[in-house]
C-alpha cells in the first residue's frame, strides 16, 4: 500500500506542476512599449494619447499644436 500511496502523491505533484506550467506559459504576456512622437506619428497630441498604449512613452516636439486634450480614465 506504501508504494501504491507514494506514486499516487508523485503523479498528482506532477500533474499539478505542469498546470501550473502551462497557465504560466499562456498568462504571462510580453508587453513592448513604444515611444511615439508628435507630429511625427500622429499630428496632434490627443491623436498619440488615443492611440498608445499604458506602456507607451509620447515624446512632444516643441512648437504649437491646436485643440486640447481629453482625459479618459480606463
Amino acid at each position: 500500500m506504501g508504494k501504491l500511496f507514494n506514486r499516487m502523491v508523485v503523479g498528482i505533484m506532477l500533474v499539478l506542476m505542469l498546470v501550473g506550467f502551462v497557465a504560466f506559459a499562456f498568462g504571462v504576456q510580453r508587453v513592448q512599449a513604444d515611444a511615439i512622437a508628435v507630429p511625427d506619428d500622429y499630428l496632434t497630441i490627443q491623436e498619440a494619447i488615443d492611440h498608445a498604449n499604458e506602456e507607451d512613452t509620447i515624446n512632444v516636439r516643441n512648437g504649437t499644436y491646436a485643440g486640447g486634450l481629453n482625459y479618459r480614465e480606463g
